[in-house]
């Protein structure tokens, strides 16, 4: 596989004008690369990178939270581990095409273009804006996507191509507020049995659930609850049976026991009613209601799930019934009397990596609307990007 990848390498610099472009994806907890026209990314990690410089871990969040040098420090080493560890590539042979998020802002896109210009020497540079190419992988120009990410989920209606911003609805839970849960349940009414055999209550042990045994539970244990389980919870039926529940073996020969509860009912915070009494499925609505009459019908028949929460067992199942049940019941349930067709697709590949094999489509197509900036165009616009949505500088 070496041998191949690197021979690989040496006719790419044998043909640089016929080779594909290298597609990077930078997401808050997981980032994804590889090429255009592939149908899966070479490589997934997550967005934290040792520090070349200070030999520290620095994580996405914390370099977002920074000043631009320590932002461009850390993209610098990013996608160097990128080129040169993973892809085995020269940057200067091929052009790059970044997968942009439309909310994200705008001194991330500068400090991506400056790192990848002037120190990593790309020729040619290409924002692909993520929700519209999502709808590349279903062949769609019109489609309601839903992305569950890490601190939020997205509720973003795309119309022939274009993301409607204003339509757009953001709930202020992700897969960090399910995290959150499983933790406080842990503690709350889990216990630890150590290699003695003596069983202890979680909540003495706290240092014992670390971020990625937490993740790793719920990759591993936890599923959506049916919309009618839920209503038995929240009314406490005398009916009501909780799921079984589980061993998870600990790193050091403990074995914690995962409740039924826990498993079960963690991702209730998507469901839940914020604080304006509205919940992920009326969110919905207030969205498509807010666009074009003539566009609603299609939007609810092509919704597309994306974002690593979209892999719980049962969360489609349970959306589609909380849009059921705000379709007929909800305050917006009258402007949707002839339109209660609700579909979902099943996306090609995995959840997570949607938004980048969309626009590994996008890349390999050769599209005219693609805008790659040269370097003498680069430089030309003052070491500055162009925004996505208007092709001119950003201020």
């Amino acid at each position: 596989l070496l041998l191949n990848r690197v021979m690989s390498g040496l006719r790419i610099r044998a043909n640089p004008e016929d080779s594909a472009s290298v597609v990077i994806e930078i997401g808050a907890v997981f980032s994804k690369c590889g090429f255009a026209g592939e149908h899966t990314p070479r490589h997934v990690m997550r967005t934290q990178i040792t520090s070349r410089v200070s030999g520290k871990q620095i994580t996405y969040s914390k370099a977002m939270s920074g000043g631009e040098d320590e932002l461009e420090s850390f993209l610098h080493d990013l996608f160097h581990h990128m080129y040169y560890k993973v892809l085995l590539l020269n940057p200067r042979d091929r052009s790059c095409a970044v997968v942009e998020s439309v909310l994200s802002p705008s001194n991330l896109r500068r400090a991506v273009a400056k790192v990848l210009f002037v120190k990593m020497n790309v020729p040619e540079l290409c924002f692909i804006p993520n929700y519209p190419s999502t709808l590349f992988t279903v062949a769609k120009t019109t489609a309601l996507v839903l992305d569950f990410g890490f601190e939020k989920t997205v509720i973003m209606p795309v119309i022939e191509n274009i993301p409607m911003l204003i339509e757009a609805e953001i709930l202020m839970v992700g897969s960090k507020a399910i995290h959150d849960c499983i933790e406080k349940s842990l503690l709350e009414n889990s216990k630890v049995m150590l290699p003695s055999g003596e069983v202890k209550p979680c909540s003495e042990f706290p240092l014992l659930l670390t971020s990625s045994i937490i993740e790793d539970i719920k990759v591993r244990t936890c599923f959506v609850s049916p919309h009618h389980r839920a209503k038995e919870l929240y009314e406490k039926s005398e009916n009501f049976k909780p799921a079984p529940s589980v061993e998870y073996p600990l790193p050091d020969s403990e074995i914690l026991l995962v409740v039924g509860n826990c498993r079960e009912f963690s991702a209730e915070c998507l469901f839940s009613f914020n604080d304006d009494e509205n919940n992920l499925a009326e969110l919905i609505l207030s969205s498509v209601s807010r666009c074009p009459i003539d566009t609603r019908k299609e939007l609810l028949s092509n919704i597309i799930i994306t974002g690593g929460t979209a892999h719980l067992p049962g969360l489609k199942h349970r959306l589609m019934s909380e849009l059921r049940w705000a379709l007929d019941e909800s305050s917006l349930a009258p402007k949707f009397e002839n339109n209660k067709t609700v579909l979902m697709h099943d996306v090609p590949c995995k959840p997570c990596y949607v938004n980048w094999l969309g626009a590994s489509i996008y890349a390999q197509s050769k599209s005219t609307s693609l805008n790659f900036i040269k370097v003498k165009d680069y430089k030309q616009l003052n070491f500055d990007a162009t925004d996505w949505c208007n092709n001119r500088t950003v201020d």
